[in-house]
């Protein structure tokens, strides 16, 4: 038996800790041993009722007045969000050494956990990077701009290279040579398709399917009696109303969840061609029944619409999913709805997907 810490850090909660809670989940069958370390424990409660042990995990502080992705390459992501100084890396790696010296792992799964792939460089420790393509660059290369003609990029990713091998320097492991190298791991596992990959392509071998990984058991029935369905997975915002009206004037069964909406309430909503809830739904089932997906563009949900080849809306609300976003508009299998929330924008995306 094999002792494996699964570890998570940037990113959207509870997409990252699904996919971890299904893969633990098979390890276990395996006879493996798995404890987790989550950044955030919001979503811990689906890691306890599994009975997985969990550790929080180091939360450096990040620089200020900086929203998460309005970051404009990775290599300034990684500087503000994780490493804004030699110290603050240096200090991240040890309280990620002690969790490994805690938990004694012969294995590291780290998605989107930077922190802690740099506390493991220079251990007898194997590792692996699994996820969606926005958490792993490609080991070796530039690290991606995102804000066409940042200039700056290539100073910004020196910058940080020397902030890391100082905080390596003091732990006596392997310097780094480019930061990408961060992301040389002994398994890459990227859950996607290799069309849908923002940063490839890559060597085949890096990618692994894409399988859903669901929050929950709930499956309602549609509501009402209409032809056409649409499953909605979005976050409590200024998309949600011209959504739903829009869905509702065109007579659409539809099954909408709603992130952070009301959580007091523990009913969902429920009302002629409407079923809302602030409780996710077992996503891979329902994809499979709707006509059409509306999201932000987290990766899962985009691949589990295109696997069951379901034409998608996409509104993107953060950097990842506004590339995920551009990869369904270059395949041409979706629109997107882009800047100020109207339904007006939303019906021509719409008329754009609309089966029939």
């Amino acid at each position: 038996m094999s002792r494996i810490l699964m570890a998570w850090e940037l990113g959207g909660n509870l997409g990252h800790v699904v996919t971890l809670l299904a893969v633990a989940r098979e390890l276990r069958a395996r006879g493996h041993g798995i404890v987790f370390a989550l950044r955030d424990l919001t979503h811990a409660g689906l890691i306890a009722r599994d009975k997985f042990a969990f550790f929080p995990a180091p939360v450096p502080v990040p620089v200020q007045g900086r929203r998460p992705h309005a970051y404009p390459s990775y290599a300034a992501l990684l500087a503000g969000a994780m490493f804004p100084s030699a110290k603050a890396a240096l200090v991240g790696a040890l309280a990620w050494r002690s969790i490994l010296r805690a938990t004694r792992p012969h294995l590291l799964i780290a998605d989107h956990a930077p922190m802690a792939l740099l506390a493991a460089r220079g251990l007898k420790l194997r590792t692996a990077t699994l996820g969606v393509p926005f958490s792993i660059p490609v080991a070796g290369a530039a690290l991606p701009v995102f804000l066409k003609g940042h200039a700056d990029a290539p100073a910004e990713e020196e910058r940080l290279l020397k902030r890391l091998n100082a905080a390596l320097n003091a732990l006596r492991a392997p310097r780094l040579e480019v930061v990408s190298d961060l992301y040389r791991t002994d398994a890459t596992m990227v859950r996607t398709l290799p069309e849908l990959d923002c940063f490839g392509p890559r060597p085949p071998a890096s990618y692994v399917p894409p399988e859903a990984a669901d929050a929950s058991e709930a499956a309602p029935d549609w509501p009402g009696e209409k032809s056409q369905k649409a499953l909605v997975y979005l976050q409590a915002g200024a998309w949600v109303r011209p959504v739903l009206e829009t869905l509702a004037r065109r007579g659409v069964s539809t099954i909408a969840y709603i992130g952070g909406l009301d959580k007091q309430r523990s009913k969902p909503v429920v009302r002629p061609g409407l079923h809302v809830s602030n409780v996710p739904f077992k996503a891979s089932v329902l994809v499979r029944q709707a006509d059409i997906v509306v999201c932000h563009g987290g990766h899962g949900m985009v691949t589990a619409a295109v696997l069951a080849g379901k034409p998608l809306v996409v509104l993107p609300s953060h950097l990842e999913q506004a590339l995920t976003a551009q990869r369904v508009e270059k395949l041409g299998i979706g629109f997107v709805a882009s800047g100020k929330a109207d339904p007006a924008r939303l019906t021509k995306c719409w008329q754009g997907v609309e089966p029939g």
